[in-house]
């Protein structure tokens, strides 16, 4: 096909690409009944380009199926911290290191357990999981004795809601805050198996300090080629980039 049809048709491609990897960079995991379903219907019809062009220029990996879309983003700079998870709320306040080991726990929890699960049940469960002792050791203590435990741990759940991990059948979180009732959830299992983004599993990792936990969870394969180290400074330099735009402006003197 040719003449200004074609063009237009290519136009709306070229668009329609760029709009699916905007809304990848902007939210990793996309699912079909989320915020974006317009953005993940788009990814879904273009998975196979978006796909090769991530794998390529900075050795993500993007998996898509009916459900979800999730890219597995590295990112330039491990210890950055300018990019927390933030409540899923108007406040949109950042997790604190307590609520980064309740997400760890609730899912771990949710991975062993039932496709439903109700909020107090999950509760129990990440009680009995931050008893361990390496925790207790690392000063992270969790007992839903304090209202703001249960906060905690309301804005994980909520996190996950809207991340599409979990699916609300009935209750209110802030009814379990404040101890009048209870919560019940679908568990999206699919969802919640893509959610780890690293490479290779944390019990995989034998370094103890935590940076160099960070490097081993997200090395590539060995670097002993000249191509190889070339094409790793490369991905590097563009996650760099692709976190953290540099928008330039000039004016006319």
């Amino acid at each position: 096909m040719n003449g200004p049809l074609s063009e237009v048709l290519d136009g709306q491609r070229e668009a329609d690409l760029q709009r699916a990897a905007r809304a990848l960079l902007k939210e990793p995991l996309l699912t079909a009944d989320g915020p974006y379903t317009d953005e993940f219907r788009l990814v879904r019809r273009h998975a196979a380009e978006l796909r090769e062009w991530f794998e390529r220029n900075v050795g993500w990996t993007l998996r898509t199926d009916a459900d979800a879309a999730r890219l597995r983003k590295t990112p330039g700079t491990l210890t950055d911290a300018t990019h927390p998870a933030r409540e899923a709320a108007r406040t949109a306040l950042p997790f604190t290191r307590r609520r980064y080991v309740l997400l760890c726990l609730t899912l771990a929890a949710l991975e062993r357990g039932e496709s439903q699960v109700a909020l107090g049940r999950l509760a129990e469960q990440v009680v009995l999981a931050a008893a361990d002792p390496e925790l207790v050791a690392a000063g992270i203590t969790f007992t839903l004795e304090r209202r703001d435990e249960r906060l905690d741990l309301a804005a994980v759940v909520r996190l996950l809601l809207r991340l599409g991990v979990l699916r609300r059948v009935a209750g209110d979180e802030e009814a379990y805050v404040s101890g009048s009732g209870d919560v019940l959830y679908d568990v999206r299992r699919r969802v919640l198996a893509g959610m780890p983004a690293s490479l290779r599993g944390p019990s995989m990792i034998e370094a103890e300090h935590f940076e160099e936990r960070l490097v081993e969870m997200t090395a590539q394969t060995a670097l002993d080629s000249d191509e190889l180290r070339f094409r790793a400074i490369r991905w590097k330099l563009t996650r760099r980039l692709l976190d953290d735009p540099v928008l330039c402006s000039t004016t006319t003197p």
